[in-house]
C-alpha cells in the first residue's frame, strides 16, 4: 500500500497468507520499488519497544510514544501506548456510531476512557503535552 504523509511517500508491505507478523516498509513510491531506496523490516502489530507499523505512522504524523492512563484520574494508573488504530477511530465512524450517540464509545468505559484522551492527543490537549 502506497501512502503520503505530509509529503513524504512510502510504501508499506505486508505478505498475504502466511502466518508472518513483519512488514517492510520502503522508503519510495510503488513505482520506485525496482531502484535502490531505503526500507526497514518492521513489526505487522505494535509492541512495546519495537518499530511497527503503527510506530512508524505516529511518528510521521508527530503522535508518537503517547501515555494514555487507563484511569485517568488516578497517579498511579497503569498506562498503554496509543496505536494507530486509536487514531483510526476518528477517521471512520460507520452510521451505527452515528446513529446510536455512540460517538466515543460512552457505554463502554475501557474504550470510552482510551478515546476521549486520543481525542485530546488530537487536539493537543492531552496532558503529556503539559
Amino acid at each position: 500500500m502506497e501512502c503520503e504523509v505530509n509529503r513524504d511517500v512510502f510504501v508499506i508491505e505486508r505478505p498475504l497468507f502466511t502466518s508472518s507478523r513483519k512488514a517492510i516498509i520502503h522508503e519510495c513510491s510503488i513505482a520506485n520499488l525496482d531502484k535502490e531506496h531505503t526500507s526497514q523490516l518492521v513489526q505487522a502489530r505494535q509492541i512495546k519497544g519495537k518499530e511497527s507499523i503503527s510506530s512508524y505512522l505516529l511518528k510521521k504524523l508527530g503522535s508518537f510514544q503517547r501515555l494514555l492512563k487507563e484511569a485517568p484520574t488516578k497517579d498511579a494508573s497503569d498506562v498503554d501506548m496509543m496505536s494507530f488504530r486509536d487514531l483510526m477511530c476518528f477517521c471512520f465512524m460507520p452510521h451505527a456510531r452515528l446513529d446510536n450517540k455512540q460517538l466515543l464509545f460512552e457505554n463502554v468505559p475501557m474504550k470510552r476512557i482510551k478515546l476521549h484522551q486520543v481525542f485530546d492527543v488530537i487536539f493537543k490537549m492531552h496532558a503529556n503535552e503539559l
